[in-house]
């Protein structure tokens, strides 16, 4: 029963980030081909998956990789007087090879620009919920934001960049009747 109340609470933050994130952010799609000299720019909110953004097979029709925001579970807890804890994680990757101006492609680094400006629309949507999920957002926590990392070190994924977002949900414990005669 535990494992559905999680998953039902996943399924409801992934629909929150859906409703209240992903329609205020918009970013290139990367071309099918590759090639970014000559292509017709198409723009699109990112795609809301759970736990990790799908491979390119297992996308569902208007789905991609890029851009896109995996909502993750990192950990949570439970006791017997306490609330249950949930860390989130929301990772947005995005395509930002350069700058289009007149007709011509410009490349450049400067990406994680892109990136932090998702970055901080999120946060802020975080920040002014008071609930995700039937669930309080921990503000005494904080939220904290950056650069995706693999064992402490920002991956180079150019022309992809990658940002996280983590934060703390937390909820009353569930009832527990075997200890209801006890309290």
């Amino acid at each position: 029963m535990a494992a559905q109340n999680l998953t039902a609470t996943l399924d409801k933050i992934a629909a929150w980030v859906d409703s209240a994130i992903a329609p205020e952010l918009e970013y290139l799609v990367p071309p099918d081909e590759g090639a970014v000299d000559e292509i017709d720019l198409e723009w699109a909110h990112p795609t809301v998956s759970q736990a990790f953004t799908p491979p390119v097979e297992r996308l569902q029709d208007g789905e991609r990789q890029a851009p896109s925001i995996a909502v993750q579970l990192t950990g949570g807890a439970d006791g017997l007087r306490i609330d249950r804890e949930l860390t989130i994680r929301l990772l947005l990757t995005i395509w930002s090879p350069g700058h289009f101006a007149d007709g011509r492609f410009m490349r450049d680094s400067d990406g994680w620009r892109d990136l932090f400006n998702g970055l901080g629309t999120m946060v802020a949507a975080v920040e002014n919920a008071e609930t995700i999920a039937a669930c309080s957002v921990d503000m005494a926590s904080g939220v904290e934001f950056g650069f995706y990392e693999i064992d402490k070190e920002i991956p180079d994924l150019y022309p992809y960049w990658i940002g996280r977002v983590d934060f703390k949900l937390r909820r009353s414990p569930q009832a527990n009747k075997r200890f209801e005669a006890l309290l």
